[in-house]
């Protein structure tokens, strides 16, 4: 995989002209949860919208969310794309989960829809909505996310099929931070095989499984680097910080994990077993905030019952920065989170996944490769209670050389991530003519089919 190219004239964003913003360079970004009730997607996101910022300091950011509110709060500089079906009042038969697939499909469909060649609404009160804002951007990006992937193909596809409307318009496209796979779907693959090979820069969070599915789909290496995950640059100290003395635990309780409450409740109960017997805390440590699968009402509700210490350690989380400082608290995490993982790697802290389905094999094992000696996977199964405690066991005697080795390869992997994005900005800067002219969509019946049912079946 090539290194990021130099001497190349950098791209400029015009200065504003009003307080919409014209004339400015703009950059649209989709991303993996457009609620933001996920502190790694949030994490993702803050990460991505802060290193576009460092490379193009005047731009215009615009973020897909069906919550400008807390769209303000977590990235505060970056204006709004409201959804097109979400919300909605005729969508509102719906749940929030059909509305959401009902979305994406959208996405899906829309260039085959969309032949309209009208002015675009911007700025002020009324926000940008998908196709207007695809129309308007001189780049389009997608923070960091695993939903390439079979148990999330509906969003996936979403976010391709505006990846590729924005590549027939001639306008530079990256992925930054994506875990890939698997990747079966014939809706998903057919849009990785439309889009992905076009894409400017890719930026991978582990190699062996997400390399392997691109060179199936007609990728060119090439355009791809192994970056590690995005939300590093918010989790990782300059130096690492002394281990603390609490066994962190998160549980993720959802169909796509393949954990129910009984697993769940074998999970905590083994984490604070292991916390009793050293005589230390028990922390708790949510990524999921959503109704359905938050992460801190599965684990209070599992176990003996007990709370091995005060309620501040079963607190919520609410922002990437309170999720690090708990994780400071930590000498080792036990999580089936991703990014509870990702986090306590980013400070020198060891990490126990546990993993109960192929998509989990995945993202766990890749950290397992990025971070030596650092992340220890658990398959649940016969022997699981066992394994798990033989895991926190070696976990918890790791010593502060193999520490610093851990939190060393965290800076290495942010460092990687800067320099793909630096390339993209090298690589973009031909291509970008800043003119900000509303284009039309020159609908490709072939590359862009509305699923069918069979598709979907």
């Amino acid at each position: 995989m090539r290194r990021p190219v130099t001497g190349r004239r950098a791209l400029r964003a015009e200065s504003p002209t009003s307080s919409r913003g014209d004339g400015a360079l703009r950059i649209l970004v989709d991303h993996s949860g457009y609620a933001l009730l996920n502190i790694g997607d949030i994490a993702m996101l803050q990460a991505c919208v802060h290193r576009l910022r460092n490379l193009w300091p005047d731009a215009i950011i615009h973020v897909f969310t069906e919550s400008p509110d807390q769209l303000h709060r977590y990235c505060p500089e970056v204006s709004a794309v409201a959804p097109t079906i979400v919300g909605r009042r005729r969508a509102s038969v719906l749940p929030k989960s059909g509305q959401l697939a009902a979305e994406q499909m959208w996405k899906t469909a829309m260039p085959l829809l969309a032949r309209s060649n009208g002015a675009a609404v911007s700025g002020g009160a009324v926000p940008l909505r998908v196709l207007d804002a695809v129309r308007r951007a001189d780049l389009v990006v997608s923070s960091g996310g695993g939903f390439i992937s079979d148990v999330f193909w509906w969003h996936g596809a979403g976010v391709l099929s505006v990846l590729a409307m924005a590549q027939r318009l001639g306008k530079p496209t990256a992925m930054f931070g994506q875990g890939l796979g698997p990747v079966t779907h014939p809706v998903l693959s057919h849009a990785v095989r439309l889009t992905m090979p076009k894409l400017t820069t890719i930026g991978l969070r582990e190699q062996a499984r997400s390399t392997s599915i691109l060179r199936a789909h007609g990728v060119d290496l090439e355009r791809a680097d192994v970056t590690g995950d995005d939300a590093l640059v918010l989790a990782t100290p300059a130096t690492r910080p002394r281990a603390g003395m609490a066994i962190g635990m998160n549980v993720r309780v959802a169909s796509y994990s393949s954990v129910d409450t009984t697993l769940a409740s074998q999970i905590v109960g083994v984490a604070r077993a292991a916390a009793r017997s050293r005589g230390v805390a028990t922390v708790a440590l949510p990524v999921s905030r959503y109704a359905a699968q938050s992460d801190l009402r599965s684990v209070q509700s599992s176990g003996d019952g007990e709370r091995n210490g005060t309620d501040d350690e079963f607190a919520d989380i609410r922002s990437p920065e309170e999720l690090k400082a708990s994780i400071a608290r930590c000498r080792v995490v036990v999580t089936g989170s991703y990014h509870a993982a990702v986090f306590a790697l980013a400070a020198g802290i060891p990490a126990v996944g546990i993993t109960s389905s192929s998509y989990y094999d995945g993202k766990f094992e890749g950290l397992a490769a990025l971070f030596p000696g650092g992340c220890q996977p658990v398959r649940m199964g016969p022997g699981f209670e066992q394994a798990l405690t033989d895991a926190i066991d070696r976990a918890w005697n790791t010593d502060d050389v193999m520490r610093d080795r851990i939190h060393a390869a965290a800076r290495t992997q942010v460092a990687r991530g800067d320099d793909l994005y630096a390339r993209f900005k090298s690589l973009a800067a031909e291509r970008v003519t800043g003119t900000n002219r509303p284009q039309s969509v020159v609908p490709t019946r072939a590359a862009h089919a509305v699923p069918t049912a069979e598709d979907l079946s």
